[in-house]
């Protein structure tokens, strides 16, 4: 697991293959971050672990054919200039819409607070595996683990309607 902090400031590349990759948050930041969802989320169901000597929960998964773009230059350093290399990315980062709308804080606006957000309480680990398996072992990850921060193919039924909702609204909302 690195920090994105260690990632940004020490400007590291991961590597370019298939990976399926995590997002733990510092359990400290979770009432900040969750404060419109709090009656929602179900903190005992997190999977947790220590990280520098401090707790850390999963919050969300996700895959990348090419791991450095999607998780460094994509989520981390906010790059969204993909369009010249052929890949199909949106404008924003899913990871940083949601934090954006979790955070309420307009992304046009609030780029630098986002950033400090990632660096102060987000890590990121990955795994390489083959590209056809990613699918796969995605939907079997958002089974088995509960992950707040993705409504998106999530096959966890463990959050009310009204979780996802919340949730799409704020994602769906957010002006990039």
């Amino acid at each position: 697991m690195q920090s994105v902090k260690d990632i940004r400031s020490n400007q590291i590349v991961i590597t370019n293959k298939p990976i399926l990759y995590t997002w733990w948050f510092k359990t400290i930041c979770l009432p900040q971050l969750f404060e419109l969802l709090h009656t929602e989320i179900d903190f005992d169901k997190l999977l947790t672990k220590l990280f520098d000597n401090e707790s850390y929960a999963l919050l969300d998964i996700g895959w990348a054919r090419i791991g450095h773009c999607t998780v460094v230059e994509y989520n981390i350093l906010d790059l969204r200039n993909y369009h010249e290399r052929g890949l199909e990315m949106g404008t924003l980062a899913m990871l940083r819409k949601a934090l954006c709308g979790l955070l309420q804080l307009p992304m046009t606006k609030s780029r630098a607070k986002v950033n400090d957000f990632m660096d102060e309480n987000i890590a990121v680990e990955y795994q390489e595996y083959e590209l056809e398996m990613l699918e796969s072992l995605l939907d079997s990850k958002t089974e088995l683990y509960y992950l707040p921060l993705r409504y998106y193919r999530n096959k966890n039924t463990n959050f009310s309607e009204s979780h996802r909702n919340i949730l799409k609204h704020f994602i769906d909302r957010m002006k990039c």
